[in-house]
C-alpha cells in the first residue's frame, strides 16, 4: 500500500520529490537496518522505479544500482565471481 502511494507521488510530482526520496530509500537499504525494513524499502523502490520516467531514472539509477549490487553480493557471494569475470 505504501509503495503504491510512493509510486503515485512520483507519477504526479516526479522531479520535485525524487531528489529527496531516492536518498531516503537508498539509506533504507543499508545493512544496518533489519531485513523486514529493507524488504519494505525494496517494494517501495520498485514502485518508484516503475512510475518514474526514463529521464528521471537516468539521474538516479547509478545510485540505486550500486546499492542493490552491494546487497546482492553480500547475500549471494557466488555472484561476485560472475560479476568479476
Amino acid at each position: 500500500m505504501a509503495g503504491r502511494a510512493l509510486g503515485d507521488v512520483v507519477r504526479k510530482l516526479g522531479d520535485r520529490v525524487l531528489p529527496e526520496m531516492i536518498p531516503v530509500l537508498n539509506d533504507g537499504l543499508s545493512l544496518t537496518h533489519p531485513p523486514e525494513m529493507r524488504q519494505g524499502v525494496c517494494l517501495g523502490l520498485a514502485e518508484v522505479l516503475a512510475c518514474a520516467t526514463k529521464k528521471q531514472l537516468e539521474d538516479y539509477l547509478d545510485i540505486v544500482v550500486s546499492r542493490c549490487l552491494v546487497l546482492v553480493l553480500v547475500f549471494f557471494p557466488f555472484y561476485y565471481f560472475v560479476f568479476s569475470c
